[in-house]
């Protein structure tokens, strides 16, 4: 997956609300843009596509371009650690040590609703350009370790 993602051109962000939408209110863009961010593989998605800017469509309304550090800051809990990682990716790179601690920090707070144990470990595999061989079986630590 992180493959692909690095090799899009544009990613573009489809996020919605179960709530009535006013057309163009800032607070349901931020709620449904937090729902959305707070699920482990939306970090690497939009880290690892190429520019500085995404766009996002919030309940089929006309899209707009974001940039990414702004995004940091708008869907994500956690926008110091966050936009660290997306400067990281674009202008201002981390030592190897520094990205996996801030990485395992952003990952770690965020939802995992996902197949397997190991996904957040896999999740950073994906930042890290590392290509894991996915074991079932394995526990978070287990595919960290690996």
């Amino acid at each position: 997956m992180s493959d692909i993602i690095r090799g899009a051109e544009h990613v573009i962000i489809i996020a919605g609300n179960a709530k009535p939408v006013r057309a163009n209110d800032p607070n349901t863009q931020t709620e449904a843009l937090q729902g959305w961010g707070k699920r482990v593989w939306t970090l690497p998605e939009v880290i690892l596509s190429k520019g500085n800017y995404v766009t996002t469509v919030i309940n089929l309304d006309q899209g707009s371009q974001v940039p990414k550090v702004r995004l940091a800051e708008i869907a994500w809990p956690d926008a110091g650690d966050s936009r660290q990682l997306v400067e990281h990716f674009t202008s201002l790179p981390l030592s190897r040590l520094e990205l996996v601690s801030v990485a395992m920090k952003c990952l770690d707070n965020r939802q995992l609703r996902g197949k397997y144990r190991g996904d957040r470990s896999y999740a950073l595999m994906g930042l890290l350009r590392v290509r894991p061989r996915i074991d079932t079986n394995d526990s978070s630590f287990q595919a960290f370790a690996r």
